[in-house]
């Protein structure tokens, strides 16, 4: 039995029935994608990054460059503004504590930091404003974009392919990339924002200005936090790979219960208890391994942050 784009159930970030190690192995022994998603290391993460943000690019300028392009440049304005908010912070504090007592002196010096940094504060909060209503306009037309190449994919694959085994699961897998594209707009902004503004070579002078050490200090102690993230996302990644099948079984089995073709068969058939019992048999092997996932990665998340914890607190 295949599945149509009819009955292929929506994909959620899931696992299977075993969870044996750390590693979150919860493949059938031999299957590929399981195994590939078990060799995934940061550093192909890593290599694989900056090929998302250029899909997530291309897509939202195939849909709307105008918009593509004023959220580059509010991403760009917003790290300038918080690169002279740091500085306008050192500029602050130093005649503050420069003395041990505050007096109208010390506040008439740094009143013109406070300034540059009240302004820089409310204008990030205005272009934050303003990032947010971009990409609430511009994610669901990424995801409308990418559900019509996939349609159009699919439309063009000959008829041979559906009984291929491996099919139902490429289509699975594309069906819930389509569905996480207006995510990864959201995840691209974060990532251009931490990276390509100004903001983080500012923040970089800033900690060497009051000492060398601090900077690379500072990066050890979100080292663990980062790591932690890393592999948390890679368990929920290889559990939604894990329960694809189970899922699309529920899709399946749910369109035959309801649909007015097949409603006759399971009536004179008495196939609803049947049916039931299978479609609840499934859904607890999900929701079993659904739990044993997210209590694997939060412990992961939890060991992070408290390691990230005591490096800060260390620093």
């Amino acid at each position: 039995m295949t599945a149509t784009p009819k009955t292929t159930a929506k994909s959620a970030p899931s696992g299977d029935a075993e969870v044996p190690d750390e590693e979150l192995r919860l493949a059938v022994p031999g299957d590929r994608r399981i195994e590939a998603a078990n060799a995934i290391t940061s550093r192909s993460m890593a290599r694989r990054l900056p090929e998302l943000i250029r899909r997530a690019l291309a897509l939202g300028w195939q849909v709307d460059r105008r918009v593509v392009i004023a959220l580059l440049a509010v991403q760009a304005l917003s790290g300038v503004l918080e690169a002279f908010g740091l500085v306008a912070t050192t500029g602050a504090i130093q005649p503050l504590i420069a003395s041990r007592h505050v007096g109208r002196a010390q506040l008439v010096d740094a009143a013109p930091s406070l300034a540059v940094l009240t302004g820089a504060i409310g204008l990030r909060a205005l272009l934050g404003i303003a990032s947010s209503s971009l990409s609430a306009r511009l994610a669901p037309r990424i995801s409308r974009e990418a559900e019509l190449e996939l349609l159009e994919a699919a439309t063009k694959a000959e008829l041979s392919a559906y009984d291929n085994p491996g099919y139902n699961d490429r289509w699975d897998a594309a069906d819930r990339g389509v569905e996480v594209s207006r995510d990864l707009l959201t995840e691209t902004q974060y990532i251009l924002a931490a990276s390509a503004s100004a903001s983080l070579i500012a923040s970089a002078c800033v900690l060497t200005a009051v000492h060398p050490v601090l900077l690379p200090l500072l990066v050890l102690a979100a080292l663990p936090k980062g790591v932690a993230s890393v592999r948390a996302a890679r368990i929920s990644y290889i559990a939604s790979l894990a329960t694809s099948k189970d899922r699309r079984l529920l899709g399946m089995r749910r369109w035959y219960m309801v649909d007015k073709q097949t409603a006759d068969q399971v009536r004179s058939g008495t196939m609803a208890p049947f049916l039931l019992g299978r479609y609840r048999t499934a859904g607890a092997r999900i929701d079993q391994t659904t739990d044993q996932a997210t209590w694997r990665a939060a412990r992961v998340s939890l060991v992070g942050g408290a390691a990230g914890g005591l490096a800060h607190a260390v620093v």
